[in-house]
């Protein structure tokens, strides 16, 4: 869990791209549109924008899919919505969610399909002017029930 201020959204890779891919596919549109209305109602001041891959193959490789899949989310966050404040970047196989194996070694194939993944990272900043007002309300209350 994150700070109160930051809030993460998962996109499963499979279905915003194809194999080996780092186009969107149009069938990704649906989803694609939730997250754009997911934005027209909740501000952000800043979008973190992780591509991850499963283990499968050159790790080399896909660190550099990964990164080309996380410009293609924000890209396509910086033409269809107001969020400009918004950085990319691939993270490769390093940061697995589940084991991309099974416990006697085989190959999980379903664990994979979840590391494969862009996270979008959102973090709205807290509102300074409110803070000092309440702080101030809060010392002058304090202050009215001194002896």
């Amino acid at each position: 869990m994150g700070p109160p201020n930051q809030y993460e959204i998962i996109l499963p890779t499979d279905v915003l791209f194809d194999f080996d891919k780092d186009e969107l596919r149009p069938d990704s549109a649906p989803l694609l549109a939730k997250l754009q209305a997911h934005f027209e109602t909740h501000d952000a001041d800043q979008l973190h924008v992780k591509g991850h891959t499963d283990a499968k193959g050159d790790e080399a490789y896909n660190l550099k899919l990964s990164q080309r899949r996380a410009l293609a989310v924000c890209k396509w966050l910086k033409s269809n919505t107001d969020e400009d404040f918004t950085n990319c970047i691939g993270l490769g196989e390093g940061e697995p969610v589940v084991s991309n194996t099974r416990p006697d070694g085989a190959d999980d194939p379903v664990g994979r399909q979840r590391n494969r993944r862009v996270e979008i990272a959102v973090i709205a900043y807290p509102d300074v002017n409110a803070m000092l007002d309440r702080a101030k309300r809060q010392a002058d209350a304090a202050k009215a029930n001194l002896p």
